[in-house]
């Protein structure tokens, strides 16, 4: 079925071709048919809060197809991007284990498809299912590592063209039909939004974008960036 949105809905687990590839979809089919028991699936526009920082974790969110943005903010409005996520992660985990609020806000990159599920049901299959419960615990850990990730990028990270030459080479949205040539990479943000990743004022964003252009870095198509010359936007990446 297809929703009004472009995508291609999946009603069933058991059937989706892809779970093989997602951590949290390749479960034993008694766990994977209990765990879509549980819930429902749906589709939501671009930009869509699925859930807010402070919020009740009342549910949790599995994402089907599509990509969302993980973010925070100061009191005084000041944000961060601290990172992405794409098919097979579950969002709201943590908060729903803990029962305390959302500590991010976490919105749609693009239309997405999730499967919702109550928190309380969710954490009822956890104990009863040690399949699910050992995928939920590699998926935290997974959520740490990228968390350290991103303090190592924006705690030692020398200059804002090393910030942004590690969120290039370390990007995961990957154009479909990429070919063995150049790196194309899905990249639907705004300058703003790109400035909240790498940590910087969106002005600087404009001028390292147009400073990797004219060095023959990277090259822009609309949403699509082409990696011209990867070697050297990873020496810039890993430079001491």
């Amino acid at each position: 079925m297809r929703s009004p949105y472009g995508l291609e809905i999946v009603e069933s687990c058991l059937r989706c071709k892809l779970r093989a590839q997602r951590l949290f979809c390749d479960l034993p089919p008694r766990s994977l048919d209990a765990l879509q028991a549980l819930g429902f699936a749906t589709a939501c526009p671009k930009g869509s809060v699925l859930s807010a920082r402070g919020q009740s974790a009342r549910e949790i969110s599995i994402v089907c197809q599509g990509h969302v943005k993980i973010s925070t903010a100061s009191e005084t409005g000041k944000r961060i991007c601290l990172g992405f996520a794409g098919p097979g992660t579950v969002l709201g985990l943590s908060a729903a284990i803990s029962r305390k609020p959302h500590q991010v806000t976490i919105e749609t990159l693009e239309p997405c498809q999730l499967r919702i599920i109550q928190a309380d049901r969710f954490l009822a299959l956890l104990r009863n299912d040690p399949a699910a419960c050992f995928a939920a615990a590699t998926s935290l850990s997974n959520d740490v590592r990228k968390m350290h990730d991103c303090a190592r990028l924006f705690g030692l990270s020398h200059s804002a063209a090393q910030k942004l030459a590690r969120v290039l080479v370390r990007w995961d949205m990957h154009q479909d039909d990429e070919s063995k040539g150049k790196p194309r990479l899905r990249f639907p943000l705004t300058h703003q939004e790109l400035a909240e990743v790498v940590g910087v004022a969106r002005a600087t964003v404009t001028r390292l974008l147009t400073t990797f252009e004219r060095k023959e870095l990277i090259r822009r198509c609309g949403t699509t960036l082409v990696i011209e010359d990867e070697r050297k936007l990873r020496a810039l990446a890993a430079a001491a």
